[in-house]
């Protein structure tokens, strides 16, 4: 963890949350291994993977990042063995609690969309979209940019969703589409 420290750049304003340790999963069906050796960082702003590299001497290199605003789909799945799925890229974390993991990156990236104007912003510019009576005489450029999306109410906690979604972005529960 010490040579991540000291490869890693926060931005402004970032602080670590959370280092968890990931590993691969060697039981597939197809007999390839899945998922890499690493670590996720967690800041108040992003989640960071750090791919382990080297058999004999062990060095990092950033793989990929989410900013946490971005992030839209966190699931758990695998039957065997547990991982992560963050926007479709699957983490095998090693020792550490997933449901735990899930809830507290949940929560964190809920934290971060209501703080963020931006989000609000485009929420309300599409509500207007969905639930206007009368068609205005002209509507305004940004407005005809924006793709409208039928809403979809979450079983678990009742949140509506984009019909898109495959997961609420409230709970994270997987959404049934009938």
């Amino acid at each position: 963890m010490e040579k991540i420290r000291s490869i890693l750049l926060l931005n402004s304003g970032e602080n670590i949350t959370g280092t968890y340790k990931t590993k691969s999963n060697d039981m597939t069906w197809s007999g390839f291994s899945d998922g890499e050796k690493g670590y996720l960082i967690l800041t108040n702003q992003r989640l960071l993977f750090y791919k382990k590299k080297g058999i004999l001497s062990e060095s990092f290199e950033l793989k990929n990042f989410l900013n946490l605003k971005d992030i839209l789909d966190i699931a758990i799945g695998g039957t065997l063995v547990k991982h992560v799925s963050i926007n479709g890229l699957k983490y095998y974390l090693d020792g550490a609690n997933i449901e735990s993991f899930c809830n507290f990156l949940r929560n964190t990236v809920n934290q971060i969309k209501a703080k963020s104007p931006e989000t609000g912003l485009q929420q309300q510019q599409v509500h207007q979209i969905v639930n206007v009576n009368v068609v205005p005489q002209t509507i305004p450029q940004p407005l005809l940019e924006q793709k409208t999306a039928n809403v979809i109410y979450c079983t678990q906690c009742g949140f509506p969703n984009d019909d898109i979604s495959n997961f609420c972005k409230k709970c994270g529960s997987k959404i049934s589409k009938i």
